[in-house]
């Protein structure tokens, strides 16, 4: 990714490609885009062309209109997954993306069942076939309150479970609200799952 010259990288959340075009003009760093590029396939070219990051995520529906009970193919979720990477990641390279400017982010919430969430996460290690970093947001997600009755305000330890067990799984970057909390809970499961 190119160098903003500051300590930090600043990832804007878009799938328009004005706006990403506008962002990385204003200094953002990293694209990233819900619908992994299918909604505006031009927004690829625009982070290609301001070597920028970009996140590729998988999400089933619009996101006014999120698919409540969403129909996979015989494989199932993981699967079409997999698919949808595969394709997107070609797309990418195509728009002129660098292999190593791109994440992959399998979408926790956005079109899943609850079932679909828990399976993802327990089958994370299994994106890492494309040689390309994970990216997994589930901090305060509505899977969280669903299994506790929390709202939103109210996750933090549902939160820390979820983002001890994606770091578990093979998490490579972990989206979080609570930063401090969050970071202390994924460094030490990485510390106890990789002692030897």
């Amino acid at each position: 990714m190119r160098d903003s010259g500051m300590d930090l990288c600043v990832s804007v959340d878009t799938y328009r490609a004005s706006t990403a075009f506008d962002s990385l003009m204003a200094g953002a760093d990293i694209v990233n885009d819900i619908s992994g590029g299918t909604f505006e396939p031009g927004i690829m070219r625009v982070a290609a062309d301001a070597g920028a990051g970009f996140i590729i995520m998988h999400i089933n529906g619009m996101p006014d209109k999120m698919q409540e009970n969403p129909v996979y193919s015989r494989n199932g979720v993981i699967s079409d997954i997999m698919d949808f990477f595969r394709e997107r990641i070609l797309a990418a390279l195509e728009a002129g993306l660098k292999k190593e400017n791109l994440m992959l982010d399998p979408g926790i919430g956005f079109g899943k069942t609850l079932r679909d969430n828990f399976e993802i996460i327990d089958r994370l290690g299994e994106f890492r076939e494309f040689g390309i970093p994970v990216l997994v947001g589930t901090s305060r997600k509505s899977m969280i309150g669903k299994v506790l009755g929390l709202d939103a305000g109210n996750r933090l330890f549902g939160t820390a479970a979820s983002v001890a067990l994606c770091a578990a799984k093979g998490a490579d970057m972990l989206r979080v609200h609570d930063v401090k909390e969050m970071k202390e809970t994924a460094v030490m499961t990485r510390a106890m799952t990789n002692y030897k």
